[in-house]
Formats: structure tokens, C-alpha cells, sequence
């Protein structure tokens, strides 16, 4: 009975995390409960806010703002990856183009598919490598238990019999750690690229803002029949208490 209640405290509390993480993603990012969606805004003024100002090349093959690349990094690791995600980029209504849109979203999917590329390359080095050391620790290793079967006498026998076995352990555990335990991290980002590469790319208007520049936009406000009226009435002063400076002088006759 106690072990059994435990477990549905642990389950409780998860559940509650659970839900406070969501709160606090749904703070964060638009969220659809119907599809379970989290939406990533970006605001631009024009397309080409969204890749490198130095990169001369069409939007296909343009590589992607530094700024933009880092926030997409930020909200990649904030949202989890059972989540999918949607992007969503609004631009102002006067400078939508139906063309560029396309070759945007075009863009930005080859930005991803390179950062894949890319990361396949590594893991590919890294496993290359892992194997070559394993490959050198067990010749080393065989080196070493070869020479102590032997039987050789003498400090500078023994030092290289030491010296050739502690390579090939180093070997070993190097190539243990680096085909094993450096997998995760590259799995966690390559899946990360796959969830940016599935992602719905949307164009929407800019949200407007009511500001004073633009008075067609300011609200106005309709008072109430039942509300008073804030209309402040002139208050007369009598004639008794106007200041005797108020009245013209006349000057004496001489």
C-alpha cells in the first residue's frame, strides 16, 4: 500500500510540473490545444531582415540572420521536442509578395538541411575517430600483454610494457566515450533541425498599433447618457473682488 501511494504522489507531482511547464510555455508562445501546436512569431519589415545582410546571394541560398538563427536556438531549446512547432512571420500588408514568401520559406528550409548535412558530417568524424582509437587500443593492448609474456628483463622493458598498456586503456576509453556518450547531444540537435524542417512556415500581415501618428486608428471614446458630464463650466469672479490693477488708468490733466 505505501509503495503503491507513492507512486501516484510522484505521478501527482508530475503531472502538476507538467502543467506549470505548459503555463509557462503558453506564456511564452501561442499555443493550440486542438492540435498542440506552439507558434514562434517573427516581426520583419522586409524580407530581407530575415538573412545575412552580407550574403549577396537570391533568398534560396542566402544564409540566415545571426540574430534570427540565435532566437530560433532559444525557442528550439525552450520548447520541448514532443511539441511541434509552427513559424509564423509577419510583415506589414503594403509589402507582402506571394513570390519572395516562397522563396523564403524555400531559404530558410536549405539553411536547415545544411545545419543537417553539416551535423551528419560530424557525427560521421566522430564515429570514424572512436573507431580508429579502439582499433589502436587493442593493437596496443596486444602489444603489451605479446611483450609480457616474454619475460623480458630489464627497467626499460618493463617502463615500455607500462607505457604501451596505459595507451591502449586511454585508447580504449576514448573511443568508448566518444562512440557512446557523445551520441545524445548530437541526436538531440538533429532532431531539433528535423522538428524546424517540419514546421509549418506561415505569412501573416503585421498587427497593427494604435499610435498617434496615425489618427484614423485611434479609438474614440463614446460617453455614457448615464455618465456626468466632465465639461467644467467658467467661474465668474464678482465685480467687488476683480484686482484693482484690472482697470484701465487715467492719467491727470495738467
Amino acid at each position: 500500500m505505501g509503495v503503491s501511494t507513492r507512486r501516484e504522489n510522484l505521478k501527482e507531482l508530475a503531472s502538476i510540473r507538467t502543467s506549470k511547464d505548459l503555463n509557462y510555455l503558453r506564456s511564452l508562445f501561442p499555443y493550440d490545444p486542438e492540435s498542440g501546436v506552439f507558434t514562434i512569431e517573427i516581426t520583419i519589415d522586409h524580407y530581407d531582415e530575415i538573412f545575412n545582410e552580407w550574403d549577396p546571394s537570391p533568398f534560396r541560398r542566402r544564409d540566415l540572420h545571426p540574430d534570427l538563427t540565435d532566437y530560433l536556438d532559444y525557442c528550439s531549446k525552450e520548447i520541448p521536442l514532443k511539441y511541434p512547432i509552427r513559424l509564423s512571420i509577419e510583415v506589414p500588408e503594403e509589402k507582402r509578395n506571394a513570390t519572395a514568401e516562397k522563396m523564403v520559406e524555400q531559404g530558410i528550409r536549405n539553411n536547415i538541411r545544411m545545419d543537417i548535412f553539416q551535423l551528419n558530417k560530424e557525427i560521421g568524424k566522430s564515429d570514424t575517430l572512436a573507431i580508429l582509437e579502439m582499433v589502436f587500443a587493442f593493437f596496443f593492448l596486444f602489444i603489451a600483454y605479446y611483450l609480457m609474456g616474454l619475460e623480458l628483463e630489464g627497467t626499460f622493458y618493463r617502463a615500455a610494457i607500462e607505457g604501451i598498456s596505459i595507451w591502449g586503456w586511454v585508447l580504449e576509453w576514448q573511443g568508448i566515450l566518444g562512440f557512446f556518450f557523445a551520441k545524445p547531444g548530437h541526436r538531440k540537435q538533429k532532431k531539433e533541425y528535423t522538428r524546424y524542417l517540419n514546421a509549418e512556415v506561415v505569412f501573416k500581415n503585421k498587427k497593427q498599433t494604435f499610435t498617434t501618428a496615425n489618427p484614423s486608428l485611434i479609438k474614440k471614446r463614446v460617453a455614457s447618457p448615464h455618465s456626468p458630464s466632465r465639461t467644467k463650466k467658467k467661474r465668474k469672479l464678482p465685480a467687488s473682488q476683480n484686482p484693482p490693477h484690472a482697470t484701465p488708468l487715467k492719467r491727470k490733466k495738467r
